[in-house]
């Protein structure tokens, strides 16, 4: 019996054969390994490996589905986890949420309680501002005197101060006074500013006294609080006609004479609350029958349009000019027509006040 040679081409074939079956093998093997980590497509073991055995093909194609499902639920339960995580944030957000909109809730509610507080406050202080300021039915008719006033504050109280007090039996002091400064604060001054004037004015007391007393007693009192104070303050002896008068750093009035002629009073001595030994003195004149006052603080000559345009003397005197005839009351309402229709409803940026007398006649002397 013969025995192929080991180098016989049919023994060559079988060990080709075998190698190859087992080169299969081992890419099926690792095929499957692939499909089962989710690396490659299930179809793809049989396109790339055509030769490879239908239960390799099968195998692989399983394993690659069972680690699909496997990254699958995998992936499922991480997304699970992070919806839980995202939703318990969510929560805990809304939670804070509506904490904090408890907390500014309850601060609102205590702020709008204190602010209607304050507003009840603010009108009481009017209202008791009104009876300082503003009240001329105190006065008894005269017919020598006619007098009228107007009064607006910037906010519900204010610094500007106007007032008429008579003294003895035929004169009459007349007072305007503007406090530095707006609201609460102000109104306070102006309150001791009436007080003090009132407890001053008196028969026999000259104006630059009465003005000195006032100065002394605002520096003791507010010197410190940058609270200084601008007067006018006149007196007129409705028996003679004439009118003495102190300016304490304030608009000179416009004095109307009856043939045209206007006049502005005025002494140039410091505001009053500055230097409690400051020198005051006074100046007069002789009014006659049908002549006519205008005094007045500079929120209404300084008074600004929405165009920022200041309302100024000119335009202030001009008004008073083509109502010169007027009785105060009706000249006031002619200044304000005018005003109001310069600034076109521009809210006011100060006080404003006005005081209009007229001297009528000479009073008869006492017997």
């Amino acid at each position: 019996m013969v025995h192929p040679s080991p180098d016989a081409p049919g023994s060559a074939n079988a060990e080709a054969l075998s190698r190859d079956r087992s080169h299969q093998v081992q890419v099926g093997v690792s095929a499957a390994a692939a499909c089962a980590a989710g690396a490659l497509p299930f179809a793809l073991a049989a396109v790339l490996h055509p030769g490879l055995p239908q239960w390799i093909c099968l195998a692989a194609c399983l394993a690659g589905a069972v680690g699909a499902g496997l990254a699958a639920a995998g992936a499922a339960r991480r997304l699970d986890a992070l919806v839980r995580e995202a939703r318990e944030r969510e929560l805990m957000l809304e939670k804070r949420v509506m904490a904090r909109a408890d907390e500014l809730s309850a601060a609102y509610n205590q702020l709008a309680d204190k602010h209607e507080s304050m507003r009840k406050e603010l009108r009481v202080a009017r209202d008791i501002q009104g009876c300082i300021v503003g009240r001329l039915d105190h006065l008894p008719p005269r017919p020598e005197l006619d007098v009228a006033a107007w009064y607006r504050a910037m906010d519900n109280v204010g610094g500007d101060l106007y007032d008429v007090v008579r003294i003895g039996r035929n004169s009459y002091g007349f007072l305007m006074a503007d406090v530095a400064g707006h609201g609460v604060p102000a109104a306070l001054v102006t309150a001791l500013v009436k007080v003090a004037f009132d407890g001053k004015a008196a028969w026999g007391i000259r104006p630059e006294g009465v003005c000195d007393a006032v100065n002394r007693t605002l520096c003791q009192l507010v010197g410190e609080q940058d609270r200084f104070v601008t007067a006018w303050y006149g007196i007129l002896d409705l028996e003679t006609g004439i009118l003495r008068y102190t300016n304490a750093g304030h608009h000179p009035p416009v004095l109307i004479r009856t043939d045209g002629t206007i006049q502005r009073p005025d002494t140039e001595c410091q505001p009053l609350g500055i230097i409690d030994d400051a020198p005051f003195y006074s100046s007069e004149l002789a009014m006659s029958p049908g002549d006519r006052m205008i005094l007045f603080t500079d929120g209404i000559v300084e008074a600004r349009s929405y165009l920022k345009e200041e309302y100024g003397y000119g335009r202030f005197l001009g008004a008073i000019c083509r109502n010169s005839g007027a009785a105060p009351a009706t000249l006031i309402d002619a200044i304000l027509s005018d005003l109001n229709g310069f600034l076109m409803g521009a809210p006011p940026e100060d006080d404003r006040a006005i005081l209009a007398f007229q001297f009528r006649g000479f009073a008869p002397r006492p017997s």
